[in-house]
């Protein structure tokens, strides 16, 4: 089994993650451009009262269970980049967790 590289946070071709709109992502920084320009029905489709395909995805391909949390927690795709952004750039965001 192939685990994502920790510093470009890009993911092997199986476990990438198809948007509803049939954008493909592969890495933390595509989730993050796609969170940028998400239409709101994209946003409707994989995040429902009943689960979050976008905290799914993280917690379990890349092993990042506070970004996770904190996705859970996103009311909107511009929230949610904003977390995943700072991931990427390495802020010290997940301290408070």
């Amino acid at each position: 089994m192939t685990t994502p590289k920790k510093t470009s946070f890009e993911v092997s071709a199986e476990k990438r993650f198809w948007l509803s709109d049939g954008t493909i992502l592969s890495s933390l920084k595509e989730l993050d451009n796609a969170f940028g320009k998400m239409d709101e029905s994209v946003w409707k489709h994989h995040v429902t009262k009943d689960r979050n395909d976008f905290a799914n995805w993280v917690e379990g391909v890349f092993q990042e269970k506070k970004l996770g949390l904190a996705i859970r927690k996103a009311k909107t795709a511009k929230a949610a980049g904003k977390l995943v952004r700072s991931k990427v750039e390495g802020a010290k965001l997940w301290t408070f967790f």
